[in-house]
């Protein structure tokens, strides 16, 4: 209690104040015209400010399984309400404003549209690591063959379906007798137990490697020498890795639906996310033609400079000044 009312003497509030007041006291100690929220919900310190908000996804809304129930209620409450009150809303895709206005009736006319992108990290030798240097330095800090993996990064969430990843895994050995190794880096999430248990039981506990939260500088080179990006992913507002995979020129496999496609465009192999054959097929065709490949590869660099940080800062200020309003 005595720290309390002190607390509240030190930031000039009177005894008892209400929370609105404390709440408009502290929006009008930001001085700003609009606040500009990037994490798809508003903070309520901001609520009394006028406010764009930057939505990534609201995959709670098409997944609700993949949530416990208190989380998918607060996701509902909180990405709900912040989205219903935003004087301007941003999406990260097209794809994510469709649900926007097809799950949560938010006009199309207040959406506006901002795609992320990727810079690429460039080595101060080399720029865009040479083959030869990528798959020397994978081999020396992972103990991996380049050209003999297939990489999915990402946090073991069930949505991103690694268990595809996976299945594809024992056919690609199997029917293809083709024996590859799966690197997934990101960290262990709530499907992790039963994806170590699925390796396992598919003999491949040694082939399924999760190499958890790996040096950011080391990326460019699992991107290079790996024989592919595979991300089967259920559900994304964007698809970072596949514009990342593109850029380092890593030829992609990855899911026909939500996001993924208006990211990939023609520069990767699309597939259902619940085909696992068609995953293996898709891979096989990669590893064994090496025209396609190339031509991949080629496309990709195309369609990873379509993505651009100038372009997404350049969209917003036309959020920005609807949600001030006249």
């Amino acid at each position: 209690g005595a720290a309390l009312r002190r607390a509240g003497r030190m930031a000039g509030l009177p005894l008892g104040a209400p929370p609105e007041l404390v709440q408009l006291r502290r929006a009008a100690a930001l001085d700003a015209d609009v606040a500009l929220s990037f994490a798809g919900y508003i903070n309520p310190d901001l609520w009394t400010s006028r406010n764009a908000l930057l939505v990534p996804d609201i995959q709670h809304e098409y997944h609700p399984e993949f949530f416990t129930a208190e989380a998918l209620a607060e996701r509902r409450r909180l990405f709900g309400a912040s989205i219903a009150h935003a004087d301007a809303v941003c999406a990260i895709s097209a794809f994510t404003k469709a649900t926007l206005v097809e799950r949560l009736g938010v006009p199309a006319g207040r959406i506006t549209v901002a795609h992320l992108a990727h810079t690429p990290l460039q080595d101060p030798v080399h720029g865009l690591l040479p083959p030869a240097e990528a798959a020397r330095r994978v081999r020396r800090a992972f103990g991996l063959e380049a050209g003999r993996y297939l990489f999915l990064p990402g946090h073991t969430w069930h949505h991103k379906n690694h268990r595809a990843a996976i299945e594809a895994l024992a056919i690609l050995r199997d029917r293809h007798g083709l024996a590859m190794t799966l690197v997934c880096t990101g960290g262990a999430r709530e499907a992790q137990p039963a994806l170590e248990a699925l390796a396992a039981a598919r003999g491949l506990a040694a082939e399924v490697r999760f190499l958890g939260y790996v040096d950011e500088a080391l990326l460019p080179a699992l991107y290079r020498a790996a024989a592919a990006l595979v991300f089967p992913s259920r559900f994304e507002g964007f698809g970072m890795p596949v514009v990342e995979a593109m850029s380092y020129g890593c030829p992609v496999v990855c899911s026909s639906t939500t996001s993924l496609p208006e990211v990939a465009g023609d520069a990767a192999l699309l597939v259902d996310p619940d085909d696992w054959e068609g995953l293996a097929d898709a891979v096989r065709r990669l590893a064994t033609r090496p025209d396609l490949r190339a031509d991949l590869v080629a496309r990709g660099f195309l369609q990873a400079r379509r993505f651009s940080w100038r372009a997404f800062t350049l969209t917003l200020p036309a959020a920005l000044r609807r949600a001030a309003g006249p």
